[in-house]
């Protein structure tokens, strides 16, 4: 439930809320010992990051969830976090690009 109120204030680019939604999120699954499920989430935490350009923040997120993904066994879900982390990468290259 954390994980959809979270890509809602994505899309609807309230990234304050949908940093708070995701880190509770994370921190339930960290006490729950729900590994397996955390993947999602860092991905989510990884784009919010990006979006507010805290750019060391998203590819942390980014790179856990690669690492998280890959060690479960989730070949598609490891691959999934890199491409997210290169499709916020190229948004920020393109919006700087507008701005210059």
């Amino acid at each position: 439930m954390n994980e959809t109120l979270c890509r809602l204030y994505i899309e609807t680019k309230q990234y304050v809320q949908a940093r708070e939604v995701i880190e509770q999120a994370i921190e339930t699954l960290e006490r729950t010992d729900g590994e397996g499920f955390l993947a999602d989430p860092l991905r989510s935490a990884g784009i919010v990051a990006a979006r507010q350009e805290r750019f060391a923040d998203a590819k942390k997120n980014f790179a856990a969830a690669f690492k998280l993904a890959e060690r479960c066994g989730d070949k598609e879900g490891a691959g999934l976090a890199l491409l997210m982390m290169f499709e916020e990468a190229n948004q920020f290259l393109m919006i700087q690009r507008r701005i210059k």
